[in-house]
């Protein structure tokens, strides 16, 4: 089986690109961490150069986890121009969401061993992070709109924001039934977190 250390030593030897959360997020007002992980575009980009799409950050723990830093969502308003801007950075996380699992599947994984699989006791988790304009605003809003822990509310357009992108990523949780067991078809686990909380929420990420 392959494991999480199996992948870190390949990626050391291979792809040793690594910055801070902070740096890779483009995001320093909100996001100060400098947590040092991988540059998951730059792997991609050696690999691929331009031709797919990939998560910002990879950050390997006892599960993998993919992160997605994502702004403009707090700037849009609601009328028919920043609407389209609206789907289409939606479109773009979920783009993001697939081309980032397969880039680890087939250029990462089967790199390490093409006959051995991921050791099924490690996750894989795609994180979304956007901006989420005023925290005081968001605060009131916000609920875990992927995890399925908390209510739901439509009390706000944060909010809305942030349920759109559970929505497209609904798809990535979904169970595959099979004649034995259910297993997951994409990710493990999907969620969604607000720029201005990603600093204390990092031990989401296991």
């Amino acid at each position: 089986m392959i494991t999480c250390k199996d992948v870190i030593s390949f990626l050391n030897s291979n792809y040793p690109y690594m910055a801070s959360f902070s740096e890779l997020s483009n995001n320093r007002d909100n996001i100060k961490s400098n947590q040092v992980v991988y540059n998951y575009d730059k792997i991609k980009t050696a690999i691929f150069k331009d031709n797919c799409r990939s998560a910002d950050a990879l950050l390997i723990k006892r599960n993998i986890n993919l992160i997605e830093f994502k702004t403009g969502f707090s700037s849009l308003d609601e009328n028919l121009s920043d609407q389209i801007k609206k789907e289409n950075m939606l479109c773009s996380i979920r783009l993001k969401a697939c081309e980032s699992l397969q880039l680890l599947k087939r250029a990462i994984l089967e790199e390490i061993d093409s006959n051995d699989k991921l050791d099924p006791k490690i996750k894989i988790t795609f994180c979304a992070v956007i901006d989420a304009g005023d925290p005081a605003v968001a605060d009131d809003a916000y609920v875990d709109v992927v995890s399925g822990e908390g209510k739901k509310h439509n009390t706000s357009s944060i909010k809305s924001k942030a349920s759109n992108i559970d929505n497209i990523l609904k798809s990535y949780r979904m169970e595959m039934k099979t004649p034995v067991k259910a297993k997951k078809l994409f990710y493990d686990n999907t969620f969604v977190l607000y720029d201005y909380e990603f600093d204390s929420q990092i031990n989401r990420f296991k």
